[in-house]
């Protein structure tokens, strides 16, 4: 099995807009009967201690995901987590 094409997608996405004939092209490569692939969902947070320790999640419920096998969440959390965010959205505006 391989990944998803999230590019692919994005390009058929784009191509619906505007050239229908087109996105069906693209669209035969994401046929999966003709070429198997796995979809794997995720979310992802950056949550400063404090919030995390205030926030329960055991409680997130994703039993009515359409994807719930191939389901992760991944977060990051850790003292002065905002200020990290803060400086990395600084030094992303200055470069551009």
């Amino acid at each position: 099995m391989t990944r998803e094409a999230m590019s692919l997608n994005a390009i058929k996405q784009r191509l619906l807009r505007n050239d229908r004939a087109a996105a069906k092209r693209v669209q035969r490569f994401q046929n999966h009967n003709d070429r198997p692939f796995r979809r794997v969902n995720a979310a992802g947070a950056v949550l400063d201690q404090k919030v995390f320790d205030s926030v329960d999640f055991t409680t997130t419920l994703a039993k009515h995901h359409p994807n719930i096998k191939n389901l992760r969440l991944l977060i990051i959390r850790g003292t002065s987590m905002m200020d990290l965010v803060r400086t990395l959205y600084d030094r992303a505006a200055n470069e551009a």
